[in-house]
């Protein structure tokens, strides 16, 4: 009951209502992979929620969200979800970002995304070009996104995926503030940036490493199966061992503090990263996110009443971690320099 007690406090926030905002606020789309935890991302202040739903039948083990065990459950599902979200003034954004669409799947597909649409989805997004030829063959009419798999880093990378009916781009992680602000100055599309959870040390849509190797047992809250976060046996030019370290280490996790920065950069939506968490995990980041927003909505883009705000954000997610990990925000990934969009990423090994 303790543990109940906490979750609501931390999770309903007045923002869930999705109240009218500045328009150069971005917006806040936020993970979920149930209703349950849709209900609390909601009441938590997202204004978007994206979401994979499993495909029935042969395909029933096909990810085609690129998450696994990380899907809404089934079409009724999706409908509860959509009917809360709605009712509250929140969109609704599925996934088909699947890295290849084999000829034999395509009909599956086909009637996957169709069965979506008339659950009322407000949009997709799309992370391969034949899944794109596959939804306009279906004559989708809602907006089409770029997901971050189509690698964009540069406007005329953004200018082309325009042209073919993308109406927001998911840009790639590894990118600077000032990079981000040039292609968003030449896009005339939406920009949308990840500012929270796992940052891939590659470039989303080139990693080659194995991620699959590992059985559903495994897939916990609590465990780490990103493979350039393991540790690896590192040897020098003479084939001495010099250490076991996760030297592909480059995980970046957390964009508060540059929040106003990516305001100034034109930049149109904020991503918080997550689909395979708790319910709980995935509101408490977006209510993270939503007081900071809504603290700049306010015109409090800096000096005191922005770092009051910050630090006690940073605090609610410190009571988190540790009450969870027994391990503070702070030392996690303050420390440790895990930031988004720095110059050059200059985190120790991991927990070092």
């Amino acid at each position: 009951m303790l543990i109940l007690n906490s979750i609501l406090q931390l999770t309903t926030y007045s923002g869930g209502i999705n109240l009218k905002r500045p328009a150069n606020i971005p917006k806040l789309l936020a993970p979920v992979n149930s209703y349950d935890g849709a209900k609390m991302v909601v009441d938590a202040g997202a204004d978007e929620i994206y979401l994979g739903v499993t495909v029935p039948g042969r395909l029933r083990n096909l990810w085609l969200n690129r998450s696994p065990f990380c899907e809404v459950s089934s079409y009724d599902e999706l409908s509860r979800i959509v009917g809360y979200a709605h009712a509250h003034n929140v969109k609704v954004v599925l996934t088909a970002v699947f890295p290849f669409m084999a000829k034999s799947m395509e009909d599956d597909l086909r009637r996957h995304l169709k069965r979506c649409l008339d659950e009322d989805v407000d949009a997709i997004i799309i992370g391969d070009l034949g899944i794109l030829s596959i939804v306009k063959s279906i004559g989708v009419e809602i907006p089409i996104y770029a997901s971050t798999f189509m690698a964009s880093m540069n406007y005329e990378a953004v200018k082309f995926l325009s042209k073919l009916g993308f109406s927001r781009v998911i840009l790639e992680r590894h990118l600077t503030i000032d990079e981000i602000h040039k292609i968003a100055e030449h896009s005339h599309v939406e920009i949308e940036v990840f500012v929270h959870g796992g940052g891939c040390s590659n470039i989303n849509a080139n990693c080659y490493l194995l991620h699959w190797i590992f059985p559903r047992l495994l897939f916990t809250p609590l465990r780490d199966l990103t493979p350039c976060r393991h540790p690896f046996r590192v040897y020098d030019e003479h084939g001495r061992l010099q250490g076991v370290l996760p030297i592909l280490d480059g995980f970046t996790w957390c964009a508060l503090c540059r929040v106003p920065q990516l305001l100034k950069a034109g930049v149109s939506g904020f991503k918080i990263v997550g689909r395979c968490l708790s319910g709980e995990r995935q509101a408490i980041m977006t209510k993270a996110y939503r007081e900071i927003l809504d603290t700049l909505a306010e015109g409090k883009t800096g000096g005191k009443a922005f770092r009051d705000k910050l630090n006690s954000v940073i605090r609610e997610l410190d009571d988190y971690y540790v009450r969870m990990i027994g391990r503070s925000f702070r030392e996690l990934f303050c420390k440790q320099k895990r930031c988004y969009y720095i110059p050059l990423l200059t985190a120790q090994y991991r927990y070092g």
